[in-house]
């Protein structure tokens, strides 16, 4: 699992006047990716990127009511908390409420399958993501790891 940082944001602005805005926060420009999806964020020594996500609430945690996430991962040992990363996206996060006015939520260590989630070739984060339309034995009405509806009845007559 890796060790991040994430600040989900509230805004009904698209992804790129999102990270204009956030490039106005601070002194640095967020750069688009290639995938046209996240924008990276990369100042005092801090990578963080910015996107979509998918995801879920956890607990007390409304993560579905903020449509983005600017994500570090937390390099090295020691306490997060008092991580770079932590400390950046805590002023990030004051400054964000301040100058928008908008709701953020900032959370510390949340959970992540896999530790390649924020590479840079990498699909945006995903942790808990909700079910995807139409994958394979997965109605989209029924979140993971929740029992399926029984198959319906075959009609009477039917060969099996």
């Amino acid at each position: 699992m890796s060790r991040t940082v994430d600040l989900f944001l509230d805004s009904d602005q698209p992804l790129e006047l999102v990270a204009l805005q956030f490039s106005e926060l601070t002194s640095a420009q967020l750069r688009a990716l290639p995938d046209g999806a996240r924008f990276v964020l990369q100042e005092e020594g801090v990578t963080a990127y910015l996107s979509e996500h998918d995801f879920l609430d956890d607990d007390d945690l409304p993560l579905s009511e903020f449509p983005y996430v600017l994500s570090a991962r937390v390099r090295g040992a020691g306490d997060i908390d008092h991580s770079p990363e932590a400390r950046y996206l805590r002023r990030l996060n004051a400054r964000w409420r301040e100058q928008t006015g908008l709701p953020s939520l900032l959370v510390i260590d949340l959970e992540r399958p896999d530790a390649t989630d924020l590479a840079t070739d990498a699909p945006g984060p995903t942790a808990t993501p909700g079910p995807v339309p139409g994958s394979v034995g997965l109605p989209p009405t029924v979140p993971p790891g929740m029992p399926q509806p029984p198959a319906p009845a075959a009609p009477h007559g039917a060969a099996g």
